[in-house]
């Protein structure tokens, strides 16, 4: 629950994070106070601190935020599960009826390519466990889940994860639970009632930092290849080692079978270094021997180079 509107000043929400730690010591700031603005809650931390009232620590993380289609399947349970129930009520649906059934499409589809795989689809048990459902349901109640199941989930795109700041909020030396007020400039009317004497000005602290402003991202393009990337993690690829800088002519040219008397072999596109002169010949045998016959006469239905 919010214990403070957002459009309130830095004054007010000061005395409300105060009165929060006079209740729970230490505290968060995206549960005790999640509607209000990062700038707003580090300005009056920073208030606070300055005086040693308090003392707080940027937490960053990632949360699970579930997506739309994963809060359709929470509201009303997973595609292959509403498939089951029509199905179940009768003796068989051909997959016409179904769609008109359910009365969506898509969910109709998804539901049938994960549960079944015949023409006419009959429920062949009496019920069935939704487990989607029931896994999504634990991530928006709990947060988190196990890994296993986040990641199936990541690549069904049910679910995604989103970068979360927030401040951890401790009792600094001098905690009280009002804020003695404290000048910030020296006027004329102070020093003609000389109560500048008597006044208490607010320190200056020359060491405070400014506001994270996080500048700075991905170049579309390294998105676009990090995202591509991922994809075939998740397909089970396993990345090979990139520090191989200086390669064979049988691994740049001939394996990718680019004829003897190709522009790309000659030296001014190709670097070639003179120690040492030549490569190893590759271990893998049978497959030398197979691109040295496709280059030189014909294989795998190629009429080869013909170099002769």
């Amino acid at each position: 629950m919010a214990l403070f509107e957002e459009d309130a000043s830095t004054e007010h929400l000061t005395l409300d994070i105060l009165r929060a730690l006079s209740r729970a010591n230490p505290i968060s700031s995206n549960e005790s106070f999640p509607s209000i603005p990062f700038a707003s809650m580090k300005a009056a931390l920073d208030r606070l601190a300055a005086r040693s009232m308090v003392t707080y620590q940027q937490i960053q993380d990632e949360e699970i935020s579930l997506e739309a289609e994963a809060k359709d399947i929470v509201k009303y349970g997973s595609h292959e599960a509403r498939v089951f129930e029509p199905v179940r009520a009768r003796d068989g649906l051909s997959l016409q009826q179904l769609e008109d059934e359910i009365g969506n499409m898509n969910v109709a589809k998804m539901g049938r390519n994960k549960a079944f795989k015949r023409k006419k689809l009959i429920a062949l048990v009496d019920t069935i466990h939704d487990t989607t459902r029931d896994q999504l349901q634990v991530i928006q109640e709990k947060g988190t889940h196990d890994a296993k199941v986040i990641m199936d989930l990541k690549k069904r795109r049910l679910i995604k994860m989103q970068k979360r700041i927030f401040y951890r909020i401790g009792k600094g030396p001098k905690f009280a639970l009002t804020v003695e007020k404290e000048e910030t400039d020296l006027t004329a009317e102070m020093l003609k009632s000389e109560s500048w004497q008597t006044a208490k000005f607010k320190r200056y602290n020359f060491k405070a930092l400014g506001m994270d402003q996080h500048a700075g991202s991905l170049h579309p393009l390294n998105k676009v290849r990090q995202e591509m990337r991922q994809i075939f993690f998740e397909m089970g690829f396993s990345e090979m080692p990139s520090n191989q800088f200086v390669e064979s002519g049988f691994w740049n040219f001939d394996s990718l079978f680019v004829p003897q008397q190709h522009p790309a072999r000659d030296l001014q596109d190709t670097f070639y270094i003179a120690d040492p002169l030549k490569a190893q010949r590759p271990k893998y045998g049978p497959y030398v021997d197979n691109v040295k016959r496709v280059h030189e006469r014909s294989k795998y239905g190629s009429i080869g180079h013909r170099y002769a």
